[in-house]
């Protein structure tokens, strides 16, 4: 019974998750879901902004449902779930030695190729947990809009001032995440969407995906993944079984384990998620009765999953952001955080 509970608190935490710009009370999802069993709903699912919901429990899908004229052949925008995945590609990377490890710099394999002013020295680590030092304001900031409109979207980073020593605070960066992806390219010689497709989506059966690229030709290292929802849950399952997929190693499992281990505490509270910290670009959540992880994508992309009941759940929104501000739609007291202990 105390299971069975746990996964009913766990799809009400999801309906509460996919509201499109913000998450809502726990109760306003319960009075969706009272909706939609029969409240005047019909039967249909009312929650703003949904598109599909995946369940996956114990190794099988067992539920998917699609919304507002999606299907399950679509491919849909996972907006910064990308961010995750980079994270697997680092540690394939390292793993077969294109990469030194966490701390190979942005000058080991950048330079030449841009102008890295006084960044050459900031790591894989501090990429992986945002804390590269760049001023940045993309939480409650118009930065990304900036930035992805930008003529070279590399050297705009790299132009940016340092505001804090790198690796002593928290930044949300879309844009430096974006630097590591090109790294990952430039260390394994390959676009970072064949690194994925061959290393990443191929092993996982993923065999339909789409990445939108910058100006200058690189695949996006912060956003711009498209996949089937019922391909999500996929990466849900590496978190589960530390790496592998039907019985393959596809991640390496102490990498998998990092990435699972706090690496920079948040402490956030927002919605539903109330204590909240980061790993390596995955967010912990240790609130609940049940620890998560959570690679989170704006306006309602998740791949939510819970290890102590073997389930994952995959979301998508829809989603719309100002042609000016098109970044997180985030606004709790995540956007930047000071260095851990200090005084």
């Amino acid at each position: 019974m105390t299971r069975f509970r746990g996964l009913l608190t766990c799809f009400f935490l999801c309906f509460a998750l996919v509201s499109c710009d913000t998450m809502p009370t726990q109760e306003a999802a319960l009075d969706d879901v009272a909706a939609m069993r029969g409240g005047g709903g019909g039967g249909k699912l009312k929650i703003k902004g949904l598109e599909s919901l995946v369940t996956m429990h114990n190794g099988q899908i067992v539920s998917a449902s699609y919304f507002a004229g999606t299907s399950a052949n679509d491919l849909k925008h996972v907006r910064s779930v990308t961010k995750s995945v980079v994270a697997l590609l680092v540690g394939i990377a390292i793993e077969e030695g294109h990469m030194g490890g966490l701390d190979d710099t942005i000058g080991d394999h950048l330079a030449g190729t841009a102008n890295l002013n006084d960044k050459a020295g900031i790591t894989v680590g501090q990429l992986l947990t945002m804390t590269g030092g760049f001023q940045w304001s993309e939480i409650g900031g118009n930065e990304f809009g900036i930035w992805i409109n930008a003529q070279d979207q590399v050297q705009y980073v790299l132009d940016k001032p340092l505001s804090h020593t790198p690796g002593t605070y928290y930044t949300y960066n879309t844009g430096a995440t974006h630097i590591l992806g090109v790294m990952v390219a430039e260390a394994t010689g390959m676009s970072l969407d064949a690194f994925a497709a061959t290393h990443l989506f191929g092993p996982l059966g993923i065999t339909q995906s789409a990445w939108d690229a910058d100006k200058q030709g690189n695949p996006y290292g912060g956003h711009g993944i498209q996949l089937k929802p019922v391909d999500m849950v996929k990466l849900g399952q590496l978190v589960l079984d530390d790496g592998a997929y039907n019985g393959t190693q596809v991640v390496p499992t102490t990498w998998m384990q990092q990435v699972q281990t706090v690496q920079w505490p948040l402490n956030f509270v927002y919605g539903d998620l109330t204590d909240v910290d980061y790993g390596y670009l995955w967010y912990l959540d240790h609130g609940n009765a049940d620890e998560v992880v959570l690679a989170w994508g704006y306006g309602g992309q998740f791949v939510y999953t819970v290890p102590a009941l073997d389930l994952i759940v995959a979301t998508t929104a829809k989603w719309a952001v100002n042609a000016n501000k098109k970044g997180p739609a985030r606004t709790g007291n995540f956007g930047s955080h000071r260095k851990r202990n200090s005084t």
